[in-house]
């Protein structure tokens, strides 16, 4: 059937007429084709079959792993700093606070720090709200009315526009 010549099914409802031809199938079908990509840490260009395979080689793979695992490491770090002890208990648009999450103003993979004036404290509905950039105009006036005269202000202004698309 595969090689197009007539043959008599001997097993039931076998469909190919010789091992040649099985092994010609199963190949055919494992055969993927190859896709070029660059390298997410040197920007080289690099063929590939694999459909997740971000890197020319292990070398890029570990160097990229490793900056990104120092960034990590620096979170956590600030994280023990204390500033959660510095920030409220509590979701600062509605009050909520039987479960906080901290939220970052400026996204770390957009260059935000993870400093006290990049964090604010939300619930999880808000928190989902603002990085969706679904928060009305009342409760993010609140957010910034809770911050007058604070670095804070500034930095959620700025984010307010780039949100809001203004």
């Amino acid at each position: 059937m595969e090689c197009g010549r007539e043959f008599e099914a001997r097993h039931g409802l076998n469909a190919i007429c010789s091992d040649k031809c099985r092994l010609d199938r199963k190949n055919r079908v494992r055969r993927k084709d190859k896709v070029r990509r660059d390298c997410k840490w040197c920007s080289k260009e690099f063929e590939t079959t694999h459909c997740k395979r971000q890197f020319c080689s292990g070398f890029c793979k570990r160097k990229y792993d490793t900056k990104h695992r120092q960034q990590f490491v620096e979170r956590g770090k600030a994280e023990r700093r204390g500033y959660k002890k510095e920030l409220p208990n509590c979701c600062e648009i509605c009050g909520f606070d039987r479960a906080i999450e901290y939220c970052h103003i400026v996204e770390i993979t957009k260059g935000g720090l993870t400093n006290i004036d990049n964090i604010i404290v939300l619930c999880p509905n808000h928190h989902r709200l603002f990085d969706r950039n679904e928060l009305t105009k009342e409760e993010f006036a609140g957010l910034m009315k809770s911050y007058n005269g604070q670095k804070k202000m500034t930095k959620l202004a700025v984010a307010g526009k780039k949100r809001r698309g203004k």
